[in-house]
C-alpha cells in the first residue's frame, strides 16, 4: 500500500504522463514469462540526490537525473549500461524498490493480475528510452510493474550478470500461500518447494527456469515487498560500504545464513536490498 498512498498525490502520475504519451500495445505475440527473466526494478525515493550519493557511494552506479518542471526522475548505470530508474516522490515517508516485470502483452497480463485480484496504480505510459511501463499492486498489497520494451530501449542494454549488477528477486510475503495464487494466476508460473534445514524457500519456476524466490517475510509492519538482490564478490565489504554512506544493517553476513555469502540493509531513505556472493 505504501506506493499506492503515494500515488494518491498524483505526483508520479504527472512525471511519467507529463513526458510521455499513453500507448495500448497489440497483442499479436508470444508473451514469454518474465521475458527470459530480465530483472529490472525502479527506485521511488523521497530525495533522488540523497540516494544518488548512497548508491554511488556503494556500488560506483552513476545516476544521469532529468528535471522539469519541479519533477525528477533518472537512470542508474554501471560500466556505461542501465541497472535501474529512479523516480523521486518527495512526499514519500520512506523509499521502496519496485520490481518490474518484462513482458511482451500488456492488455492480457494486466487482465489477469486484475483477475486475480490485483489493481492497477499508474496505467499504461509510454517511459523515454524504456518503454510502456504500468504499476500494479498484488492481492497481497506489494506493488511491482509490467513494461513493454519497445523501439530502441536502453533496457535491450541490460547485462544480466557481472559485479553490482542484479543478480536475484525475492518476494518477502506475509502470507506465500496467497503470494503463490496470485503469481500462479497471473503467469502460469510453478513453485518448487526448496526449503532447508527447516528454513522454508520457494522458487518461482517456467519451463525448468527459476525465476525469483520467495520467503516468508522476516520482517514486521513493512509488508509484503519485493526486495532485490545485487552482486557482490565481497559482501561484508559492501554492507561496510553502506552502513559508512547512512545505511541501517538489517543482516551482517556470517556463516549461519547461506554460508556467510549475504547481507542485507536499508538505503538512508529505507529501501531494502540485499547484496551476496553467488559464487
Amino acid at each position: 500500500m505504501y506506493l499506492f498512498n503515494q500515488l494518491q498525490t498524483g505526483l508520479i502520475f504527472f512525471l511519467l504522463f507529463g513526458l510521455t504519451s499513453i500507448t495500448t500495445l497489440s497483442e499479436d505475440a508470444d508473451d514469454p514469462v518474465f521475458a527470459e527473466n530480465i530483472i529490472w526494478h525502479d527506485l521511488v525515493t523521497p530525495d533522488i540526490y540523497q540516494s544518488k550519493a548512497f548508491y554511488e557511494a556503494v556500488f560506483g552506479w552513476e545516476l544521469r537525473v532529468i528535471e522539469g518542471n519541479g519533477l525528477r526522475m533518472g537512470t542508474f548505470y554501471s560500466g556505461g549500461k542501465p541497472v535501474a530508474g529512479v523516480l523521486e516522490v518527495p512526499k514519500a515517508n520512506t523509499a521502496v524498490w519496485v520490481k518490474a516485470i518484462v513482458i511482451s502483452q500488456m492488455d492480457e497480463r494486466v487482465a489477469q493480475a486484475k483477475r486475480q485480484g490485483g489493481k492497477v496504480l499508474l496505467p499504461q505510459a509510454e517511459i523515454m528510452g524504456r518503454g510502456v511501463q504500468t504499476v500494479l499492486e498484488s492481492s497481497s498489497g506489494e506493488e511491482f510493474s509490467f513494461i513493454v520494451i519497445k523501439g530502441e530501449s536502453e533496457m535491450s542494454a541490460i547485462e544480466a550478470e557481472g559485479e553490482n549488477r542484479w543478480l536475484w528477486s525475492e518476494l518477502w510475503s506475509d502470507n506465500p500461500e496467497e503470494s503463490g495464487v496470485f503469481y500462479k494466476g497471473v503467469f502460469g508460473v510453478t513453485i518448487d518447494d526448496k526449503s532447508n534445514g527447516g528454513r522454508p524457500y520457494w522458487v518461482f519456476m517456467s519451463g525448468g527456469k527459476p525465476l525469483a524466490g520467495m520467503i516468508q517475510n522476516p520482517i514486521t509492519n513493512q509488508g509484503t515487498q519485493w526486495v532485490p538482490y545485487v552482486q557482490s564478490s565481497d559482501p561484508t565489504g559492501t554492507v561496510e560500504k553502506a552502513e559508512d554512506a547512512g545505511a541501517f544493517v538489517v543482516l551482517q553476513p556470517s556463516p549461519e545464513v547461506r554460508n556467510g555469502k549475504v547481507g542485507v540493509f536499508q538505503d538512508p531513505q529505507g529501501a531494502l536490498l540485499c547484496v551476496q556472493n553467488k559464487n
